[in-house]
């Protein structure tokens, strides 16, 4: 299981990440950092996956930012991509990959990481991508979104890595097809939505469209979806998450490399 732990880790492309359609560019970004897939599984996320994954977090959340989160995950497809580590690394690979993904505040995000690059969204309630931030959570992760006999057949006969590529390209556009194609730009979707553009006017309409968003349990349009995302208030000011981030050195300073067969 050490060994798993270490060279594996679980990226989730939610919803919002499927709408982008980026799945080339972030299978390119994987590579480049000596990520490859191996296996793949559907997810489908309801209000209860939604408050299981992040359970830790949400106690810092406003109730505008939970219901959002419902409105853009519940109902709709994600995808589980499990990645393997070309070569062994003097860190668990879910550590890595935590700071290549970035944080889900968009201000604190740099161009290179994978949030910033995979879409427009520079809301916090549109974070694209999920995976674990410590190998503990590989393993909560993996029984969260998966149940035992999704565990063994992800892990059991992991594929040729160009192979499971094509494979999941494939099922990226076929669920690309079903949640709608969007690049989560702010602007476009205020055009598309016919929005004002005098800033105290603008303002307004994007209120009204919060409002409406928040009280219709599902809405289908991505356009006020991101207006919506990109309007409301998220997080409460002065507190800490449930578990605050852990510091990523502490692995190399106490943790050993488990030894490769």
């Amino acid at each position: 299981m050490r060994r798993f732990t270490w060279r594996h880790v679980p990226l989730v492309l939610r919803p919002d990440a499927i709408a982008a359609g980026r799945g080339e560019l972030l299978l390119d970004l994987l590579r480049q950092w000596g990520l490859a897939p191996v296996g793949h599984a559907e997810v489908r996320f309801d209000r209860h996956l939604v408050r299981e994954v992040w359970r830790y977090q949400l106690n810092i959340a406003t109730r505008d930012r939970i219901t959002m989160m419902d409105r853009v995950l519940v109902d709709r497809p994600g995808l589980l991509i499990l990645l393997r580590a070309a070569r062994p690394a003097a860190e668990p690979v879910c550590l890595d990959l935590r700071a290549r993904k970035g944080p889900s505040d968009p201000d604190r995000r740099t161009p290179d990481q994978l949030r910033h690059v995979l879409s427009a969204a520079r809301a916090s309630v549109l974070t694209l991508v999920h995976s674990p931030d410590e190998p503990i959570d590989v393993v909560r992760d993996l029984a969260v979104f998966l149940d035992g006999h999704g565990i063994r057949q992800l892990t059991a006969d992991p594929r040729p890595p160009e192979e499971e590529r094509a494979a999941v390209l494939s099922r990226l556009k076929e669920l690309r097809d079903e949640t709608g194609h969007h690049e989560l730009d702010l602007d476009t979707a205020r055009l598309s939505l016919g929005l004002p553009t005098d800033p105290d006017r603008l303002a307004r309409a994007a209120q009204r469209v919060l409002a409406e968003v928040l009280t219709a349990r599902y809405v289908g349009s991505w356009d006020r979806l991101v207006v919506a995302a990109h309007t409301a208030r998220t997080h409460f000011v002065g507190y800490r998450a449930a578990i605050p981030d852990t510091d990523a050195t502490a692995w190399s300073h106490h943790l050993a490399p488990p030894k490769e067969d």
